[in-house]
């Protein structure tokens, strides 16, 4: 008898539509993410892995996607908990961080609080390979209260011991002890990437890290670093597709790179602010030709203010993408007032009154120090600031100084007038007024001042009542306080024109438009804020 054949139907159109919506979904369930690869271009790598030994915030940046500390910045600049959960001051001079439970070091080792007395220890070091004591130069103590707390003293009251800590990279208790050398090509810390290879200040390669107790784009598998000098080698990286970010990019090709398609131009007002200071202390003007010293009258520093039309300046020296400074200090530092950013009005024929009033309407020669290759467009900015000066009688003679030439001068006051950069590592006003405002314990020139308060007073300036300002705020440890002593003391000092401040420099970067990210204002690239369009990325 023949065996009877099954018959089957055919199942209903909206059925197969189902299943084909189920198995789609559950294949995007099944199938991993894609492995994608982040690639920039910045102007320099790191000498060295040492998370100790970098003196630059550029450097200590690159090595924060290896190297966590007690705190942390986010994309805004503010503060925030990084390894440890939680701060609080215990008196004036005493501070307790709680530590993160659930960490662990690249190798796995659970992080702990030895790890960090011996990180910190090792950091406030003054013999050694630690650029970072100064940052901890007010602590004299670091103590493990249990796995989980520990306690640093100080000196003397610290307000922005948290802002510090950012900076300070924590280590594992038996990589602290290790020679310095031990440690420059290798790492182990609890950030988002570990080490995959480095050549020191070369490329640097770096793998997504498994263990890390924050979240990345779970697509971002690895990120590479091609150091490249040149700024027009980064941008020609970036137009060929060799990277998807470079950085610090000239204000010349911003237009270019604005047009070009697939490409986005990034900018940001700067943390970093620049002026101009003047030696007010010496009776007669040492590097220039005048009837003593004009730099100490009020009226001739004014004048010089309204001289420089910093708009002309500003598009001239950087395509207009500059921001003018009213102040010494950028809007991105924590505490900078808001109400006191207005600079006087460009005004040549009050500028000349001035002059005229103080006895100068004939102007006076001066030479202007500039370092060369130190900030972008450093040598462009003093040649505008010449030409500006020029139009009220001051005669000024540039002259350009490369790298520790530049540095050795000023800081030893061998200058009547030079061109500085300020960025506060910390991004707090209160290192930016201790360290440009106070009266400086030391005035002769070609003395360097001695360490603290005024250290980088290079011109001497001294107003009795911002002094008494800005050691108040130094000892005071409620933040809203604290910078309401710091708004009056900079009323002071902007009304008496201590410096003239002239541009907080643009954060010029350049991406692909697959890129997203976070451009904060110190200029770190962070890659925690990196995102790739998985279409269009390299795997």
């Amino acid at each position: 008898m023949p065996r009877p054949r099954a018959r089957f139907s055919r199942p209903p159109r909206a059925l197969l539509l189902a299943l084909v919506v189920v198995l789609a979904t559950l294949g995007a369930v099944l199938t991993p993410a894609r492995a994608l690869e982040f690639r920039w271009s910045a102007p320099e790598s790191l000498p060295t892995l040492d998370p100790h030994a970098l003196p630059g915030l550029d450097q200590q940046g690159l090595i924060g996607a290896l190297y966590e500390g007690l705190t942390r910045r986010g994309p805004t600049l503010a503060l925030e908990p990084g390894l440890a959960t939680g701060w609080q001051p215990i008196g004036e001079t005493r501070w307790r961080f709680s530590l993160r439970a659930g960490v662990r070091f690249h190798d796995g080792t659970p992080f702990r609080a030895d790890d960090v007395v011996a990180s910190l220890e090792r950091a406030r070091a003054r013999t050694g390979p630690s650029q970072l004591a100064d940052l901890l130069a007010s602590v004299r103590r670091v103590r493990r209260i249990d796995d989980r707390t520990v306690d640093l003293f100080t000196t003397t009251p610290t307000p922005d011991l948290p802002e510090r800590l950012a900076l300070v990279p924590i280590l594992p208790h038996d990589w602290a002890g290790r020679p310095a050398d031990a440690l420059r090509t290798q790492a182990n810390g609890t950030g988002p990437f570990k080490l995959e290879s480095f050549t020191p200040n070369g490329p640097l390669s770096l793998v997504a890290n498994p263990l890390w107790w924050d979240r990345l784009d779970p697509s971002l598998s690895r990120a590479t670093l091609y150091p490249a000098a040149s700024a027009e080698t980064r941008l020609r990286f970036l137009t060929e597709d060799r990277v998807d970010v470079a950085l610090d990019l000239p204000p010349a090709e911003w237009g270019t790179l604005e047009r070009k398609p697939g490409l986005v131009a990034l900018r940001a007002t700067g943390a970093r602010t620049l002026f101009l200071g003047m030696d007010q202390v010496s009776p007669t003007l040492r590097f220039g030709r005048a009837t003593g010293n004009p730099f100490q009258d009020r009226r001739v520093r004014e004048a010089l203010m309204r001289a420089l039309d910093i708009d002309a300046l500003n598009k001239s020296v950087y395509a207009g993408l500059a921001t003018p400074a009213a102040l010494m200090t950028s809007p991105a530092v924590a505490g900078f007032p808001d109400a006191l950013n207005v600079r006087p009005a460009h005004d040549l024929a009050r500028a000349r009154a001035l002059m005229a009033e103080a006895g100068l309407a004939g102007g006076f020669s001066v030479t202007l120090d500039c370092p060369s290759g130190r900030y972008p467009q450093d040598e462009a900015l003093c040649a505008g600031v010449a030409r500006a000066l020029g139009t009220v009688g001051v005669r000024v003679s540039v002259r350009a100084l490369a790298g520790d030439a530049y540095f050795d001068r000023v800081l030893k006051r061998e200058t009547s007038f030079y061109l500085l950069g300020w960025q506060p590592a910390t991004l707090e006003i209160t290192s930016t007024l201790k360290a440009l405002a106070a009266c400086p314990s030391e005035e002769r020139p070609g003395v360097a001042a001695a360490p603290g308060p005024g250290a980088l007073n290079i011109g001497g300036a001294c107003d009795e009542e911002a002094h008494r300002l800005i050691l108040r705020l130094g000892a005071t440890l409620d933040t809203p306080q604290r910078h309401s002593l710091a708004a009056r003391a900079l009323l002071r000092l902007r009304d008496a024109i201590v410096v003239l401040p002239l541009v907080q420099q643009p954060v010029l970067w350049g991406t692909r438009d697959r890129v997203t990210l976070a451009q904060r204002a110190d200029g770190v690239l962070d890659l925690r804020f990196i995102t790739l369009d998985p279409g269009r990325a390299v795997q």
